[in-house]
């Protein structure tokens, strides 16, 4: 089923983390983790919480990437299934990218560049 509802700023923020996680850019990812979504004027509280979440999440990842913090390979990935339902694309119809071959190629560069 299609949503057609527009695209909060938290769930445009999350979509665009995971495309740079989908691909292995981690150039574009830690980019995409220092920038926080914008918070406009009148948003509710409920999309107040979401942007929180994502920017909770973004910093998990991040510190994760600089091996700061002694998070499992399982903690990030239940952090991008998160991401992946504050983005409104948790079927695999909606993430192309994010195909087995991709999905283990990208796991193995960014425990590489954690290292």
């Amino acid at each position: 089923m299609n949503d057609t509802r527009p695209l909060t700023a938290s769930e445009r923020c999350a979509r665009s983390l995971l495309a740079a996680w989908n691909r292995g850019d981690l150039a574009t990812l830690q980019t995409r983790l220092e920038m926080a979504p914008p918070a406009d004027p009148g948003v509710t509280s409920s999309e107040i919480e979401r942007i929180e979440l994502v920017q909770e999440i973004a910093a998990t990842i991040r510190l994760w990437l600089q091996g700061i913090r002694r998070k499992s390979t399982t903690d990030v990935e239940a952090s991008v299934r998160l991401l992946r339902h504050l983005a409104r694309c948790e079927d695999a119809e909606d993430l192309p990218e994010a195909s087995p071959t991709r999905a283990a190629a990208r796991s193995e560069m960014l425990v590489f560049a954690r290292n």
